[in-house]
This record gives structure tokens, C-alpha cells and sequence, in this order.
């Protein structure tokens, strides 16, 4: 790579890095569930609602999930088994 194409990289990416560019936020506020699952097993929350997880010397229960959120990143790449999330991920909102 020249240094030409250096400096064009810098003036494509230089706008998105600067400190001062305003970025958009949501407030985020406190949940109100209190809930944290580990990233790797959101499939099983998703797919067995009220089911139990052991983690950090915890029993956690699954609660039902309405609604998913999903901000900081591809939520498919956590997942070894990409249909099997794809199910879940298409669960939440749908009667039962």
C-alpha cells in the first residue's frame, strides 16, 4: 500500500473517529427486570422461556422475552449454531 492510499483511508475514517462528532444515543435508564443473561446463551433464553441456567454459582430463570434489543454489535456472532438462534430470534412478540 502507497502512502497516497494512507491518507485517503484517514479522510474516510477520520469523520467517524473525531471526538466531537455528535453521535446518537437512547437513554437506557434502569431494568426494571435486573435480569443479565451471558451472550453465548441467548439462544436458550429466547427458546425455553422460564427455563434455568447454572452461572456463577446461580440458578438463573429465563423469563419470557417480548421484546429484543440488541445495541453494540451482530448478536448472530456469539452463536455456534446460527438456525437454531435464528428460531429463537424469531420467537419473541408471537403468541403463543
Amino acid at each position: 500500500m502507497c502512502s497516497s492510499d494512507l491518507s485517503a483511508l484517514g479522510i474516510v475514517l477520520g469523520p467517524t473517529t473525531s471526538p466531537g462528532l455528535p453521535r446518537p444515543t437512547l437513554p437506557l435508564g434502569k431494568s426494571p427486570i435486573g435480569f443479565k443473561v451471558p451472550v453465548g446463551r441467548v439462544t436458550d433464553l429466547l427458546l425455553h422461556p422460564g427455563g434455568e441456567l447454572e452461572h456463577d454459582g446461580r440458578v438463573l430463570r429465563f423469563p419470557p422475552t417480548e421484546v429484543i434489543y440488541s445495541a453494540g454489535g451482530n448478536p448472530f456472532h456469539h452463536n455456534q449454531n446460527l438456525n437454531r438462534f435464528l428460531d429463537g430470534w424469531q420467537r419473541p412478540g408471537k403468541a403463543p
